[in-house]
């Protein structure tokens, strides 16, 4: 468990009002083996994860 996620991509999404997010793809390097794996997700590729670093210190922020 436990396993390190590798960036594996950057890009720009624009959303409906316009406003440009900057996200990072991060990718598990392996999950061939994982004993609990159909309980966590049922894709069959590495499990792959979606961040907006900058929305997650605005919200820090605000709090």
């Amino acid at each position: 468990m436990g396993q390190t996620l590798e960036n594996i991509s950057k890009y720009v999404r624009k959303t409906a009002n316009g406003f440009e997010q900057k996200i990072d793809s991060y990718q598990a390097k392996n999950c061939i083996g994982y004993q609990l794996k159909s309980i966590s997700h049922k894709s069959e590729a590495n499990r792959t994860i979606e961040i907006n670093h900058r929305l997650i210190k605005l919200k820090a922020k605000a709090k």
